[in-house]
């Protein structure tokens, strides 16, 4: 009779497959959980070993439930069952896993004639100072042949799934993974379609489905989301400087749980490639505003609007008063790549020195800004939030790896004058980049998306032979060769359009002056800071939620009297299978070695197991499943100035 707990074993080891077609099959570990029982072992021991006393089948099943579940799994599916007792004997059980080549770390590809490889335990490596391990392999294995070592060796990383998990103080983890290791995923866009991959100057963004009992950093406030697509980016840049420089201020910034900045849930390290794991948002503000084309005008509509740009401008003071202590903003970075106005990708910007330990955006433009209704907090409306934080603080020109340098920038469209002029950078770059998107925005709830790209025809000019740009600004070059910037005069003729129309209320008036007078002005030093942006905007709201007639004029309401218009079209992605129909708001309806690392600081503590708060999948808890993976992630390590934790096993390699 075949064995029922086999039979479940390989039937989930043939469904989960990462990436699809590669032969990467994993069973999650609620399998485990729920098949690799006392009764369900002993009945397997019972047959495969039958010579075994009954007390004896008894104690091995109770230790294999509680300790080697994996290692009797992988067994098990290599028709080697029979052999746990000869590991347990031997002391060996799931902490001790993955067992690793005494050959491990060693520079040498080729195996000498007539030797057969030794798996040791991952904690050997770490006690024992035999240089090539020879004679240190496991016990068990002594009368293996060499090919159901190999097997062994491939297969059990079909059980040393990660479990993506937050951490009991609240701050992000970072894992470093083994090569080997064989994700969670259901659904991976990079691997699927190339065309869900977002590729830019800096990283590439893709889409994840997790499995849900490995994945507990993030939860879908759908009920019937239980595995919610995340979003990976992989910078290109592999320095650890530049990674550890955005997960610090990242980490910062998620610990403070602004609403308006996209949270960080976890970083990992896998085949030299360090990765950020974010919620994955719908779409961005471009990909809102085209695909709700003209929104309603409508209380709703409008207060829901000007909460938004408050609340961008309030998450962009949040990074303008981060103060980095151990990475101060570059004194030197890489301009926007400018045609035709003589500033290419290789001029370098100095950053004013007084300016050097805050945080900056240097990038805000609308592909920049994120909106979401499937966040926690966001409401059916949806919330907007900004992303890419950092990245003028972090990443150098060195660090655009294989990327087309004339595609390159900080995004040209929205980078204030002093780029063009070569005057040194400050936080009050983002202010002019956000006018921009602020002028945007009011075009959008004036006028519609159409007069978005009809504003940007506007403002084309050409600049050089055969050479357009579309910026903000024009520079003015005098006889005698010095240069100065004026705010171009179709921004101005646009300022005066967009008041002139019936559908700009003073309210949108008035937001308008706080971009003409404290924005898009040319002298750095005589924009708003940000801070009084903020206040200014909450003057706005506080005037604009006690009167109807300030906040959406005169004109009579055709649209509907309530709701915020939703964004239906390609740009758009909602959660498949539960989202219903989009409806208007209202409508009815391994042992890493650190020490070496400059700048990181080792916490030596462990992490208790059983001690973890888990978080508790849908579909029911799976505390005892935690505490097995926290023998395999077990160590943290903390970056300086956020204690930004790495979580790591003996899986892990050594940081390069």
């Amino acid at each position: 009779m075949v064995s029922t707990l086999k039979n479940e074993l390989v039937a989930a080891l043939d469904r989960y497959e990462w990436p699809r077609g590669q032969h990467g099959f994993y069973i999650p570990i609620d399998y485990l959980e729920k098949y690799v029982t006392v009764e369900a072992v002993s009945a397997q021991l019972l047959t495969d070993c039958p010579l075994l006393e009954p007390q004896k089948v008894a104690d091995y099943a109770e230790t294999i439930r509680a300790k080697a579940q994996k290692l009797y799994t992988i067994l098990l599916c290599m028709d080697k069952g029979h052999c746990i007792a000869d590991f347990l004997d031997g002391g060996i059980s799931d902490i001790n896993l993955p067992f690793l080549r005494s050959d491990h770390g060693t520079a040498a590809s080729i195996q000498t004639p007539g030797t057969k490889h030794e798996l040791c335990a991952s904690n050997h490596f770490t006690t024992c100072e035999k240089h090539e391990h020879t004679g240190c392999g496991i016990k068990a294995l002594e009368s293996w042949q060499s090919h159901a070592i190999r097997a062994l060796s491939r297969d059990q990383w079909q059980v040393l799934v990660p479990i993506f998990e937050p951490l009991q103080d609240g701050k992000i983890p970072h894992y470093e993974f083994d090569m080997n290791t064989i994700f969670p995923y259901v659904e991976d866009h990079q691997a699927v379609n190339d065309s869900y991959v977002k590729s830019g100057g800096y990283s590439r963004v893709w889409g994840v489905r997790m499995h849900w009992a490995h994945q507990k950093i993030y939860k879908s406030t759908d009920p019937n989301v239980s595995e919610p697509l995340l979003a990976i980016k992989r910078p290109f840049s592999r320095d650890i400087r530049d990674f550890k420089k955005e997960a610090n201020m990242l980490s910062t910034l998620a610990l403070r749980q602004h609403p308006y900045l996209v949270k960080l849930l976890a970083t990992y390290k896998y085949k030299g490639d360090y990765h950020f794991v974010f919620p994955y948002a719908n779409t961005n503000l471009r990909g809102y505003w085209d695909d709700t084309r003209l929104p309603y005008r409508n209380r709703d509509t409008y207060m829901w609007g000007l909460n938004q740009l408050c609340g961008i401008t309030s998450g962009i003071n949040a990074i303008h008063n981060f103060k980095a202590t151990e990475y101060p903003l570059e004194s030197a970075e890489a301009a926007p790549n400018l045609p035709g106005l003589n500033v290419s990708v290789g001029k370098y910007l100095t950053v004013a020195h007084e300016e050097q330990k805050y945080g900056r955006h240097g990038d805000i433009k609308p592909e920049n800004i994120l909106w979401s209704n499937e966040l926690s907090g966001s409401g059916n409306e949806g919330i907007l939030q900004l992303t890419d934080m950092g990245l003028g603080r972090f990443h150098r020109l060195e660090s655009r790896s294989g990327i087309d340098a004339t595609g390159l920038s900080g995004s040209p469209t929205y980078a204030p004058p002093e780029v063009c002029l070569e005057k040194k950078i400050s936080r009050s770059y983002d202010m002019w980049s956000l006018g921009c998107v602020f002028m945007e925005f009011v075009t959008w709830l004036v006028e519609g998306k159409e007069q978005i790209y009809q504003f940007a025809s506007a403002r084309n000019l050409l600049v050089g032979e055969d050479t357009y740009d579309d910026l903000y600004y024009t520079i003015i070059t005098q006889d005698n060769g010095s240069k100065h910037a004026v705010v171009r005069q179709s921004v101005i003729d646009w300022f005066k359009h967009l008041k002139e129309q019936a559908r700009c209320s003073d309210m949108l008036k008035d937001v308008l002056d706080v971009v003409e007078t404290g924005m898009l002005v040319i002298n750095s030093e005589d924009r708003k800071k940000c801070y009084d942006v903020v206040k200014e905007l909450e003057k706005i709201i506080s005037k604009a939620q006690t009167s109807d007639s300030y906040l959406l004029g005169d004109m009579p309401i055709t649209d509907p009297e309530s709701g915020v218009k939703l964004p239906m079209g390609a740009n758009t992605r909602y959660a498949p299978n539960s989202t219903p129909k989009p409806k208007a708001v209202g409508e009815a309806t391994s042992q890493i070695l650190l020490e070496d690392l400059p700048g990181i600081v080792v916490s030596a503590h462990e992490l208790e197991g059983n001690n973890v708060t888990h978080g508790e999948p849908s579909g029911g808890s799976n505390t005892h499943a935690s505490s097995h993976v926290r023998q395999d992630l077990s160590r943290t390590t903390s970056y300086p100035g956020t204690t930004l934790p790495i979580m790591s096993s003996p899986l892990h390699q050594k940081l390069q």
